[in-house]
């Protein structure tokens, strides 16, 4: 018996790794493997008080069983009351600080999984996902013979927490999405090789985008952008609503020359004249829109770009919910055709809100380049979608799993600065032929890397010792 244990999870649960948990789930049971999955009666991660949303207990979904425990706070240290009726299931507190112990006391913890862990131990190998939780923690350390972890690892601070590092030794296993997350928690933990098993991570390979469809649903891609665009040409800019002014770019031999935006980027590396043409090129984004992912200095390198070139541009951003920049951008409906905060100073930058799943896969497939600029991934679903759809991608150079998802597959270029940023646009924008090259090689490594088949039998494999 596998059992997957997350936080969250259900139809209503929003979340990476819950969406991930879900989808794993039903591939192990789609191959025939003994799947069943604890969660929480909470809803997800957004809806913080809303910890009663499912029903307790036993249930099913998508044909797997899924039991759903309560939630219930832990003492005052961050440790569960169940460890005081089995004090010999402690780690060694001491090696802990009490900030860590606390940082878990504050997150979704449940006494009633830890009890059920402990019962059925002998009986079940645990796939704990993701890393941060006391479910995976505290879960994983009453049977830690039997556990395997799904971290969605990424290099931010709370990885290198004692805590952490402690449960990462004390596995079984660790499953990793991408070649990079295996080498970051090899790097972190100093885990052997063969303790780490990059499965992967499989994403829907049957939507199909229709671009000219999209296209059409914007009206202020027709026609002159200018009425949009209405700021023109400039030689310098002064973003004052934004974070990452233009005046905080540091200039190095990476850097445009406002003074003469003819110059080159590199040594040697002549600027190509980029068409002036009357439909801006379409930047896309889908995902978080908020500084979690990088999204200010998106705007503002997308922002300088236009400044200094004058090219007919248009940053497109698609997403659940809200964005929170801190500065207000204008934002259209596609269901009214209606374009909302029109004289906000971004002028070409737009936010479509939530977009239905066909909607979003029209859009990359509408889109000239996709640009993911987070720093923190641990695979990346929105990147591989936008291959899917073989639209070419630009990602940030340091991000360690995106970089390497471009370099691996050649679907796309890495950016580490404004100067680098403004390298590839001007290579990309006035060469199609490049850009479709691109788009192939990322479509061709979705579909050979990102099957939930071949994700599921590594798993099954790894786990279970099924090959």
């Amino acid at each position: 018996m596998l059992t997957i244990v997350s936080p969250w999870y259900g139809p209503d649960t929003r979340g990476g790794a819950e969406t991930q948990a879900r989808s794993l789930a039903q591939a192990l049971h789609a191959q025939g493997v003994a799947v069943r999955v604890w969660a929480s009666t909470g809803r997800d991660s957004f809806s913080p008080g809303d910890d009663q949303h499912y029903p307790p207990g036993d249930g099913e979904l998508d044909g797997i069983p899924l039991w759903r425990f309560r939630p219930n706070a832990s003492d005052e240290r961050g440790v569960p009351h169940f460890f005081r009726q089995h004090p010999q299931l402690l780690p060694p507190l001491e090696r802990f600080t009490i900030h860590e112990l606390r940082l878990l006391g504050t997150l979704l913890s449940s006494d009633e999984l830890y009890a059920a862990i402990l019962r059925e131990r002998a009986h079940s190998r645990f796939v704990f996902v993701p890393y941060p939780f006391p479910t995976s923690f505290w879960g994983s350390l009453i049977a830690p013979e039997s556990s395997y972890l799904l971290p969605c690892l990424h290099d931010e601070p709370y990885a290198r927490y004692s805590t952490y590092r402690y449960m990462f030794h004390q596995v079984r296993g660790v499953l990793a999405n991408s070649h990079a997350e295996a080498e970051l928690a090899r790097q972190l933990y100093n885990l052997p090789a063969e303790r780490v098993c990059v499965a992967g991570e499989g994403i829907d390979l049957t939507p199909r985008g229709d671009g000219d469809a999209f296209r059409q649903k914007l009206p202020f891609l027709t026609g002159d952008p200018s009425a949009l665009l209405r700021a023109g040409r400039r030689r310098e800019t002064r973003v004052d609503s934004l974070q990452y002014s233009v005046g905080s770019l540091q200039r190095n031999d990476h850097e445009v020359s406002t003074a003469n935006p003819s110059t080159s980027l590199r040594a040697g590396c002549q600027l190509p004249t980029v068409s002036e043409s009357p439909t801006p090129y379409l930047l896309f984004y889908a995902g978080r829109r908020d500084e979690s992912k990088n999204i200010p200095l998106l705007v503002s390198y997308v922002r300088e770009y236009w400044a200094r070139r004058g090219t007919p541009l248009l940053l497109l951003l698609a997403g659940q919910g809200k964005p929170d920049f801190g500065f207000g951008i204008a934002d259209f409906g596609l269901a009214d055709n209606t374009i909302r905060n029109p004289k906000s100073k971004i002028q070409n930058v737009i936010d479509l809100g939530f977009l239905d799943e066909q909607t979003k896969h029209d859009a990359y497939a509408a889109a000239d380049l996709f640009v993911q600029p987070s720093l923190h991934e641990s695979f990346s679903i929105v990147l591989m979608e936008a291959w899917l759809q073989g639209t070419p991608a630009l990602v940030h150079g340091d991000c360690a799993v995106t970089a390497d998802h471009a370099r691996r597959s050649g679907g796309g270029l890495a950016f580490r600065s404004f100067g680098e940023f403004a390298a590839a646009l001007d290579l990309l924008l006035p060469r199609p032929e490049l850009r479709q090259e691109l788009g192939a090689r990322g479509q061709a490594y979705v579909l050979d890397t990102c099957r939930w088949d071949e994700v599921a039998r590594k798993t099954a494999a790894f786990v279970l010792g099924e090959g």
